[in-house]
């Protein structure tokens, strides 16, 4: 992979590792915000889906480290249409605003794979 190809994959892959931190270690802290509810129960009600979230996102982050160590635009590749279906997936079913974090800075890094940039 060419430079901004492999920094704007790496990027993606540090914001899965931040996704994945936040969802299976610091729920309990910042769940009720990212729910938009008060309500503790919430957030004790979905903390076991948080956590298996975060271990998604770190698995994707996985596959993204992988790409950026072998240099692999076909495992980037892979790695990238994964995040942008998931973003467009949560914009579905939850909100847009997971598109915009999700599945923007993917759309851009896959740009620059495919271009060989």
């Amino acid at each position: 992979m060419n430079c901004f190809a492999t920094y704007a994959t790496a990027i993606v892959m540090l914001l899965h590792i931040v996704f994945g931190i936040v969802e299976m270690v610091f729920w309990p802290r910042v769940g009720s915000r990212l729910l938009g509810t008060s309500d503790p129960r919430a957030v004790k009600l979905t903390t076991p889906m948080a956590i298996n979230q975060g271990l998604y996102n770190l698995f994707v982050a996985a596959v993204l480290l992988v790409a950026v160590l072998l240099g692999s635009e076909n495992i980037a590749i892979f790695g990238l249409l994964f995040v942008i279906l998931a973003g467009i997936v949560g914009w579905w079913t939850v909100t847009f605003r997971i598109f915009l974090v999700q599945s923007v800075p993917a759309i851009i890094a896959l740009a620059f794979v495919i271009a060989r940039i």
